[in-house]
């Protein structure tokens, strides 16, 4: 980093990642079939996750700059394989049965005061700024989205295809950075040599936690999502020959 991060960007990523976390816990626990239990061991696996990302930051693992693969390899991986196990367990099957899709879309709120510290973060020096909403990361459009959206849905007022929009444009949003983020990395420098448009932020304490917990937070929503949408197309599929099998009982004709 070239210059040190003031106090609201230090504290303000981990609190966000922390309240992500919070919310699946609380949505966990709300489940039937012992959701408290369930809620607990994810945040137990949460927070020895954050532990272990935080502990390779500190000890300066992910920062060799020549390392071949790229040590963030260790931090990456898991953000993309940890959601997706959670998401097709059978307690990411549960969430997607017993949690509104208001609470689904609105989830991805996170996604707007995050990217405002991000903001923050890149006119401090701190981040490359091709990573913020300034430069081409536009994924506070997922965050405003999200909470317009959730706030229909919760309402009744929001069509399957508004969902369905909504997920596509954030997950994109969130691949568009992501894609960014990587090329960004010391190991690529797509953008440049300049330190000042290269990504070693996320290698430090506790901006780790960016990837390690936002970035794995919008990979689960966004898979949570598409389950519901793919189980909805499902029971639009299904209904319509239900409802032609009752009414063949009563008419034969």
């Amino acid at each position: 980093m070239t210059r040190e991060a003031s106090l609201i960007v230090t504290l303000g990523i981990p609190l966000i990642a922390c309240g992500a976390v919070s919310a699946v816990a609380f949505a966990i626990h709300t489940l039937p079939d012992d959701g408290p239990r369930r809620a607990r061991r994810f945040l137990l696996a949460a927070a020895t996750w954050f532990a272990v990302a935080l502990a390779l930051a500190e000890g300066g693992v992910l920062r060799d700059p020549d390392a071949i693969p790229p040590p963030m390899l260790l931090v990456l991986l898991p953000v993309l394989l940890l959601p997706t196990l959670l998401a097709f367990s059978k307690v990411g099957t549960a969430l997607v049965s017993h949690v509104p899709v208001a609470a689904l879309v609105g989830f991805h709120g996170f996604r707007l005061p995050l990217e405002l510290l991000m903001l923050r973060a890149a006119n401090e020096g701190i981040m490359p700024p091709q990573m913020a909403v300034t430069g081409l990361n536009f994924d506070i459009v997922t965050g405003i989205s999200a909470l317009i959206v959730a706030a229909l849905a919760a309402k009744g007022l929001a069509p399957r295809a508004l969902i369905v929009a909504f997920s596509v444009l954030g997950t994109s949003l969130l691949v568009a950075i992501g894609v960014i983020a990587i090329a960004s990395l010391p190991a690529f420098r797509a953008f440049g040599n300049d330190p000042a448009v290269v990504n070693t932020w996320v290698t430090e304490v506790p901006f780790v936690l960016l990837p390690a917990g936002l970035v794995s937070s919008g990979v689960l929503g966004h898979l949570l999502l598409w389950r519901w949408i793919a189980r909805d197309s499902a029971t639009d599929a299904v209904a319509p020959r239900f409802v032609s099998e009752r009414q063949g009982a009563v008419d034969p004709n």
